[in-house]
């Protein structure tokens, strides 16, 4: 599951990388696009101005030409079949849609020379006394020139507009496939720069990040890219190599406080008469706030604890020494365990700071009276199991570090033959992973079906199945001690599992 997660998050990252890749090419050629396209817009209307303005110039040429052949032909027909010869040659050699009219004084036309134009025209030509303008003819359009002659009348050219927007159509088509084809090598060239000198550099530096989270301080990211990006990566090799040193000094002080914290553990236990007892230790980091200890009171009594300080890392696992040294001076003063658990909260009020609290559950063992006495403060007080039957003995009193005149009490439990309890801290009934916790039901069920095994086998057991319940790198320490009852004053066999 864990692997199909991991797969699922690197192509996510991948779909990702791609996406923006497909964004900063898409944005940057369509703002290179842009730019292009307007700048072809403004060149089609530029290009357009000068080729109108080229028409009414050959327009006006074309007047004047007609008011000097006007003024050497003075016959009104020899000069109305000039225009209509001139007319038709203009029809066929420059533009189809020439047009030309001679208007007298009085509005009449003298002259109407027309090829490839209709009657539509020559009202659109009459209506209108512009120096030059363009009229709309139906659906096509229509640039006229004219000038006025010595003996008042008005010679009029004009010309369909097709062949400049045929010219001027072809010209922004072209320029558009132009356009079209430089965005797809720049979307190219630009995917190629942006994915080589900006992505991979910043997907490599990610990757270098995640593991830097990780605490993988030994990871380098590759330098690469452009010159800011370099000095960038540059700078985070920099810090990874600071924080590599940082992180072996940590480790290596680390391995010396779990060293120190792991003889505070019982290495060796004498032979209790009458108890087998198996523990199992396990810190979810370096050093854990549980601690657990079996030792001999003057008296012959054994004492059996299990403690759980708040928060974790070295403070807490420093707080578990300091309680556990209270612990063995108090109960060795009085081996009553509420009043040697007062003591110590006294102890632990004096040098602990505000917020940190500790909760134990520590029992006496009276093997002449076969009897456990026991005090838990802010803690369960263990599963009894007795001729097959689970016992949840509860709390005696508050968790310590915190009220300064609380109370404990004591309860006494007659233990038989075969009889065992198990005690443990949080990290056991707390697994809890999304939809499964484990709890105490989880803990009473496993107890349930390990009845048939060896002690440290069902201590084991109890812990494999609340880990299987943890959040990956959420999980709590677990400590758990167990003892059995055997018969007579036999001692039993201590087991560190």
């Amino acid at each position: 599951m864990n692997t199909d997660k991991a797969q699922q998050a690197s192509a996510n990252r991948a779909a990702r990388r791609g996406a923006l890749r497909m964004r900063l090419s898409l944005l940057v050629v369509a703002t290179v696009t842009l730019g292009i396209g307007v700048a072809t817009i403004i060149d089609y209307r530029r290009e357009a101005r000068a080729q109108t303005e080229d028409l009414f110039d050959g327009l006006e040429d074309e007047v004047m030409g007609l008011k000097l052949a006007r003024a050497r032909i003075r016959d009104p027909r020899e000069f109305e079949a000039y225009t209509d010869q001139y007319c038709m040659q203009m029809n066929e050699h420059v533009s189809p849609g020439h047009h030309i009219l001679v208007i007298d004084s009085r509005g009449s036309l003298i002259v109407n020379a027309q090829h490839h134009s209709g009657a539509e025209v020559t009202q659109a030509l009459t209506s209108t006394d512009e120096r030059e303008s363009i009229l709309p003819v139906g659906n096509r359009r229509l640039a006229q020139f004219r000038v006025r002659d010595t003996d008042g009348s008005t010679i009029v050219v004009a010309q369909y507009m097709d062949l400049v927007e045929d010219t001027l159509r072809a010209e922004v088509l072209s320029r558009l496939i132009t356009v079209a084809i430089v965005g797809v090598l720049l979307m190219l060239l630009i995917f190629f720069v942006v994915n080589n000198l900006v992505l991979k550099p910043v997907a490599r530096l990610a990757v270098a990040a995640k593991a830097w989270s990780a605490r993988g301080f030994s990871t380098r990211s590759e330098v690469a890219g452009s010159a800011e990006l370099r000095m960038l990566a540059g700078e985070f090799n920099a810090m990874a190599a600071d924080l590599e040193r940082v992180e072996q000094e940590r480790e290596a002080d680390m391995v010396k406080a779990r060293h120190i914290q792991s003889n505070l553990l019982p290495s060796a236990v004498p032979s209790i008469p009458g108890l087998s007892v198996a523990a199992l230790y396990r810190p979810a980091e370096f050093v854990a706030s549980d601690l657990y200890d079996v030792f001999i009171l003057p008296g012959g009594k054994t004492v059996l604890l299990v403690l759980d300080v708040s928060g974790h890392g070295v403070s807490a696992a420093l707080l578990t020494g300091v309680v556990k040294m209270s612990l063995h001076r108090r109960l060795a003063e009085e081996d009553d365990p509420a009043k040697a658990i007062m003591l110590v909260n006294r102890d632990l009020l004096a040098c602990a700071t505000e917020g940190e609290f500790v909760t134990v559950c520590v029992g006496v063992w009276n093997h002449v009276e076969r009897t456990w006495t026991y005090c838990a403060a802010g803690h369960e007080g263990g599963m009894l199991i007795s001729g097959g039957r689970l016992t949840a003995l509860p709390a005696t009193g508050a968790l310590l570090g915190v009220l300064e005149k609380a109370t404990w009490t004591n309860r006494v439990v007659k233990l038989r033959n075969g009889d065992r309890l198990i005690l443990f801290t949080d990290g056991v009934v707390d697994a809890r992973a999304p939809s499964r916790p484990f709890g105490s039901a989880g803990l009473e069920r496993v107890i349930q079906t390990s009845l048939d095994v060896s002690l440290p086998d069902q201590i084991t057991r109890i812990a494999d199945e609340a880990e299987k319940h943890c959040v990956p790198r959420a999980c709590d320490d677990m400590t758990i001690v167990g003892l059995e009852v055997l018969p007579g004053d036999h001692g039993g066999q201590y087991y560190a599992i």
